[in-house]
Parts: C-alpha cells; sequence; structure tokens
C-alpha cells in the first residue's frame, strides 16, 4: 500500500527513528489487518512514520476495546515487512509491503483500518513530546467512534476488505 501525506508542516518535528519505538506518540500511518470475515481479537499492527521507522506488532485484544492488550513486537524487516518513505516540503509519501505469509494463507475475506495521527501544532523537536487529542488530530479510515479519548484498538469498527 502506498500514502501520500500532504500539508504536513510539521514532519519535521517527529523525533522517533527507531524501529519499534513508541511512534504512536507522535505522527504516524498506522495499518490494523486481520484474515477472516469475523471482528478479529488478534490482530498485526504495521506503522511507519515520517523518518522511515517501523512498528510491527501482533495486537491481542480480547475485550475488543483496547484496554488490555497484549502486544507481540517483532522485527519487521526480518519478517519480509518492506518500506519507503520520502520527504517533500510539508509532505512525505510512504509505502509498505506486508507479506501475506505474515497472516497466513490468502483469504477472501479481511478486516482492517487505516489510521494517522497527525500534528496540529509546533512541538518541540528536543523533547520528548506526544500528540494528544488538543494538540493533534486522530483520524481513521473506518472511524472507532471512541469520542474525546482517541482509541484505534476498537475491532468491531474494522472495515472489510472481500477479495473477489
Amino acid at each position: 500500500m502506498e500514502i501520500a501525506l500532504l500539508n504536513d508542516r510539521y514532519l519535521e518535528q517527529n523525533t522517533y527513528t527507531d524501529d519499534n519505538s513508541a511512534m504512536w506518540n507522535q505522527e504516524v500511518f498506522e495499518v490494523f489487518i486481520s484474515a477472516g470475515a469475523e471482528t478479529p481479537m488478534r490482530y498485526l499492527e504495521i506503522e511507519l512514520n515520517p523518518n522511515g521507522a517501523l512498528f510491527s506488532a501482533w495486537v491481542t485484544n480480547l475485550n475488543g476495546t483496547g484496554s488490555n492488550n497484549t502486544v507481540d513486537i517483532f522485527a519487521g524487516r526480518d519478517a519480509g515487512i518492506q518500506t519507503s518513505v520520502v520527504k517533500g516540503e510539508n509532505s512525505w509519501h510512504g509505502k509498505i509491503l506486508i507479506p501475506l505469509s505474515l497472516l497466513g494463507s490468502l483469504q477472501e475475506h479481511y478486516r482492517l483500518n487505516f489510521f494517522r495521527i497527525v500534528s496540529l501544532q509546533s512541538h518541540d523537536p528536543t523533547s520528548s513530546w506526544s500528540c494528544t487529542a488538543e494538540s493533534c488530530a486522530f483520524l481513521a479510515w473506518s472511524p472507532t467512534l471512541s469520542g474525546n479519548t482517541p482509541n484505534f484498538h476498537v475491532p468491531a469498527c474494522f472495515g472489510h476488505l472481500i477479495l473477489k
């Protein structure tokens, strides 16, 4: 999948550069995906940030609210995930290639969602800043309807991808 993120005035203020760091605290693009039509209790979470850092984990979310998740982080690049990032003026373009083998055999039906966290204000890039509901936008392809506290880990709200 390819993403193009335009009008991102604060992308150079993102400080995470290491894979599997807590990069969800700043600007990031996220993909959650699981094989099958049912609401997943376990799904793959892949994140890419403007610095090219990759986060990859299996999330077990038994209660469906994200309040008590178990996260099994793995080395995504070693598992075959490929990424690229190109930065422009106030924009970045990313590509994520996820091998089907991470999800098992080819299925007709998948549950997935795409998320984007984007900063709405300037931050001190020399500090360890984190996005809040006031300082950043928390955007979803299929909204999780989590109210004033952003929460992407609501798999009942994941969309459906059907391959024919």
